[in-house]
């Protein structure tokens, strides 16, 4: 009889502390910046584009929100050419993450040109591609690691700051060393944001972006 009732003692002990732990998880996910995959308008189905140049070949990726059945799956890169739009190149978006990647060969980097990428739905992003500064002293860089929204790490706060101040020195080139994305559950949806809060700065620099996390 007191084995019985200490047994049940002890299953009510284990209960009460995994309610407990229960909740206290709960509470820490409520804490926790919400992620998730916006629904766009057709007109804002792109959400950023990175870019880079190296011996004269250009390699710039589209990244877009999830389309459509109905959507169209090519994109084109066109830049301006005496006030006009000219196509450069086409992609096919790669449906497993919503990218167009193009690819340019015998690219003039000696100046620097406005470029658009265009869907067929009407979503256009626009940026610059830099000549390659080989008139500089000192190329600046900034660089960047830890993009967490954690509560614990200073949770979902503004990055205007750091747009402002990068905008401000005028960097070369952006490199983001890692951890763009912390929320491994909701990977795809982290990453839009990420690039949602650097795209301001991301579209007009080439930027290097290891895939680290």
């Amino acid at each position: 009889m007191k084995f019985i009732k200490w047994l049940t003692l002890s299953l009510l002990v284990v209960l009460i502390a995994g309610v407990a732990v229960s909740q206290q998880k709960n509470q820490k996910r409520k804490g926790r910046a919400v992620l998730s995959v916006p629904k766009v308008a057709k007109k804002d189905l792109i959400c950023f584009a990175l870019y880079t140049v190296h011996d004269n070949t250009l390699k710039l990726t589209a990244q877009l929100y999830p389309l459509a059945a109905g959507d169209s799956r090519t994109v084109g890169l066109e830049i301006k050419k005496e006030e006009e739009w000219v196509e450069v190149a086409r992609a096919t978006v790669i449906e497993r993450g919503w990218t167009a990647p193009f690819r340019v060969e015998q690219w003039n980097d000696s100046q620097a040109y406005e470029y658009r990428v265009v869907h067929g739905a009407g979503s256009t992003y626009t940026g610059t591609i830099r000549k390659n500064p080989v008139d500089k002293g000192e190329i600046v860089m900034a660089a960047f690691t830890g993009n967490s929204i954690h509560p614990a790490h200073g949770g979902d706060i503004s990055r205007e700051d750091i747009i402002a101040n990068v905008k401000r020195i005028d960097a070369d080139v952006l490199f983001f060393a890692g951890d763009q994305v912390y929320d491994h559950f909701k990977h795809f949806a982290g990453w839009l944001k990420f690039g949602r809060d650097f795209g301001e700065i991301i579209k007009d620099r080439p930027t290097l972006c290891l895939p680290d996390d």
